[in-house]
Formats: C-alpha cells, structure tokens, sequence
C-alpha cells in the first residue's frame, strides 16, 4: 500500500474510515494467528448465515492493502463456507463483491463464474441449489444484472465464451470441455493470488480450516 502509488505512499499513513469493524478485526486476528476463528467448518454451528459477506468485506479489505496471502486465506474461507452451508452467492454477495473489487479481482471472476455455471449447466430447479431458502431464481438473475451493470457485462461475455466452446465440441461433455467445472467444487488455487516462485495450495481448505 506505501509504495503502490496511491495516496497512502506519499502520506504514509493509511486511512480505514469506510472499512466494517470486523473486517479490521479478522485482519488484526490473521495478522497475529496466521488464521481465521472460527473456522469455516464451525462457522456454520455458531455463526450468522450471512458470515460470507464478512468473508468478501475482508477479501476486498486484502486487496485493498495489496496483502495477496490475506486475500487467498479470505477467499478460501469463503468457498468453504459455501460448501459447509449448501448455499450459493445470493444477490447482495455478487453485487457486494462487485461493489467492493476492481475488474479483473478473482472474486469478480468466482461469482460471475457461479452465476454462468448455475444458468448453463445447473439441471432441474435452480431456486435450491442457486438460492437461499424463499428467493427465486428468475426474478434473482434480473435483479443481478439489473443492480450491477459491471456483472451483467462479465455473464453475457463469460456466456458468450461458453456458447463458443460448446459450439467446437462434438457431442455430450461441453462443460468439461469448457474447462471450468463447479466453481465452488474446484481447486482453491484457481481463486488465488501468487507471489513468483510462492507455494501452491499454500492456502489450501485444510490449512485454512484447522490444518496449521
């Protein structure tokens, strides 16, 4: 942040006016534990249901910094969590993630990832596994694209990539052929940000969720 050009470089101090308490609170935490608490995995028993919009405050909060292991451990967190609860990014998660990131930020492309995943290749009734209990899937997609123009640019390029691969394959397999796959069932490091010559799945689920 003190040498990336911004104003805080040539002050020398940073300013948190607009950033959640909490967020700086999972900051101070990591900083001194190298972890998050509670952990993904028992978030779910004890914690609210909208924890994952703790989880993309704090990402945003780590790109904000320029602090990349922050944000690895951020987004990790917030995949699991998914995964732990059965749920998917809901309309105030996508546009908050948009609202809080700039283009080109992983977590723009997880969501807008989830969202064509579920519109192309999702079988059956999306309202279970898109929506949280009592929303609809319909009214939920045009609320999306209406809300954050920036996402509904990224789906209809992002459809338009996936009309094109299915289009050269031959037969049955378009969404392995696509290469993407669930975006909340693939590897973490998809999702993350790495230094030259730095680790893979250094931010792995497991190290993230109790493994070191």
């Amino acid at each position: 942040m003190f040498m990336s050009g911004f104003r805080e470089s040539y002050s020398q101090t940073a300013s948190f006016e607009e950033d959640d308490p909490t967020t700086f609170s999972l900051f101070a935490e990591w900083l001194y534990t190298d972890a998050l608490s509670p952990t993904p995995r028992c978030a779910v028993l004890s914690g609210p249901m909208d924890r994952d919009i703790e989880y993309i405050k704090l990402y945003a909060f780590a790109e904000k910094i320029c602090e990349d292991r922050l944000a690895n451990v951020a987004m990790t967190s917030l995949r699991s969590w998914y995964k732990y609860t059965h749920t998917r990014p809901d309309l105030d998660a996508m546009s908050l993630a948009y609202e809080v990131t700039m283009p080109r930020s992983p977590l723009r492309r997880l969501m807008v990832e989830v969202l064509a995943w579920d519109v192309v290749f999702s079988s059956g009734s999306s309202s279970e596994t898109w929506c949280r209990p009592g929303k609809v899937f319909c009214p939920l997609l045009w609320n999306v694209l209406e809300r954050c123009e920036d996402l509904a640019v990224d789906f209809i390029v992002l459809l338009l990539q996936v009309a094109r691969a299915r289009g050269e394959s031959e037969g049955e397999g378009g969404s392995e052929r696509w290469g993407m796959g669930n975006p909340l069932e693939r590897g973490h490091c998809l999702y993350h940000v790495y230094g030259k010559g730095e680790e893979l799945c250094a931010y792995s689920e497991d190290n993230v969720d109790g493994g070191r």
